[in-house]
C-alpha cells in the first residue's frame, strides 16, 4: 500500500508478483468520501490489533454498521478511480473493479454495497463497494527470503515491510492456483499475479497500480 518500498519475489522465473494498489495520491487527495463515516464504519482498528490465532474472524473488511453513503470530492474535475484507497483495510472500487475481481479470483476480496445514489460524474452514474481482502495465508518462505526483518508486534505477530533490498520467496504449492493474496507476516499489502495485472490492464481500469515485487 502506500509507504511500501519496491521489493522482490523470488519464484518460478515464469512467475512475478505486484503490490496492487490505488494511486499513491488517492488517499491524501481522495476522488471520493463517506458521508457517514463514523456510523457506517465505526470499527477503524488496524489488522496490527488483531489477537494472534483471530486473524480469521477479522480478515476482510472492519464491521459496516450500516451502508456506507458516498459522494465525490466537491470540484473534482476527474473521475475517480476504480480503486480509492481509504486506509489499508477498506478500500473503495467501482463496479467493473469488483466485476473482473470476481471472474479472476472469486474469495479473494468481500464486498459491500455502497449508497452510490449522490456518485455522478459528467452526467454518468457511478457506483461503487467497499472492499476488503479476505485471503491471507503463511505463504512466505522466510527461509529462502533474503532481508525480511521481522518485527516482534505487541498482539503477537511478527511483520516486515517490505524494504528496497528485500528478497521474498512465496511458496506457490501453498498459495494454490489465487492470483490475489496477502501475507499474515505483511498484513498492510495486497499482492497479485501477473495475470492479474494483465487482466486489469486489458480492461483499462483507472488508477490502478502494480509495482513489481
Amino acid at each position: 500500500m502506500v509507504g511500501v518500498g519496491s521489493a522482490h519475489v523470488t519464484n518460478s522465473p515464469r512467475e512475478r508478483f505486484f503490490i496492487l494498489d490505488g494511486r499513491s495520491f488517492s488517499v491524501a487527495y481522495p476522488a471520493l468520501y463517506v458521508s457517514n463515516w463514523n456510523e457506517a464504519i465505526p470499527d477503524r482498528a488496524g489488522r496490527h490489533s488483531i489477537p494472534k490465532g483471530e486473524l480469521d474472524a477479522r480478515a476482510g473488511l472492519p464491521n459496516i454498521a450500516c451502508t456506507p453513503v458516498l459522494q465525490l470530492v466537491p470540484k473534482r474535475r476527474k473521475p475517480p478511480n476504480d480503486i480509492e484507497v481509504q486506509g489499508f483495510q477498506v478500500w473503495f472500487v467501482s463496479d467493473r473493479f469488483k466485476r473482473l475481481a470476481e471472474a479472476e479470483d472469486p474469495g479473494a476480496f468481500e464486498f459491500v454495497e455502497c449508497d452510490s445514489s449522490k456518485l455522478e460524474f459528467e452526467g454518468q452514474p457511478l457506483k461503487y463497494w467497499a472492499c476488503g481482502l479476505v485471503r491471507f495465508g503463511s505463504y512466505l518462505n522466510e527461509s529462502l527470503s533474503e532481508n525480511v526483518r521481522m518485527r516482534e508486534e505487541r498482539s503477537g505477530w511478527r511483520t516486515f515491510g517490505p524494504r528496497r533490498d528485500t528478497r521474498i520467496s512465496v511458496d506457490r504449492d501453498k498459495l494454490g492456483e489465487a492470483r490475489i493474496f496477502g501475507l499474515v507476516e505483511c498484513l498492510t499489502v495486497v499482492f497479485c499475479d501477473e495475470r492479474f495485472m494483465h487482466a486489469c490492464q486489458r480492461e483499462g481500469l483507472r488508477g490502478v497500480t502494480f509495482t513489481p515485487v
